[in-house]
């Protein structure tokens, strides 16, 4: 349902529903993430990619696209 509400651009909607699931997987997250970063909320983004317990190499890529779109190289080191 998170996938669908980003694909939407209901990121306000996905947030809800990311926040109440009972347990998030990492899926859960890099979505999340995903639709933060395409919404353009790369501060947000960046905030929940460190509360992230698992980072794979598809967060950590959105993550640095994200910081890199808004020309904020050097955090991404």
């Amino acid at each position: 349902m998170i996938r669908g509400c980003v694909q939407e651009g209901l990121i306000e909607e996905a947030e809800m529903l990311f926040w109440r699931m009972p347990e998030r997987n990492v899926v859960s997250w890099t979505v999340m993430l995903g639709g933060l970063i395409e919404d353009g909320r790369v501060d947000d983004s960046r905030q929940l990619f460190d509360m992230m317990p698992v980072k794979d190499v598809v967060a950590s890529t959105n993550m640095i696209d994200g910081l890199f779109s808004e020309g904020r190289i050097i955090e991404t080191s």
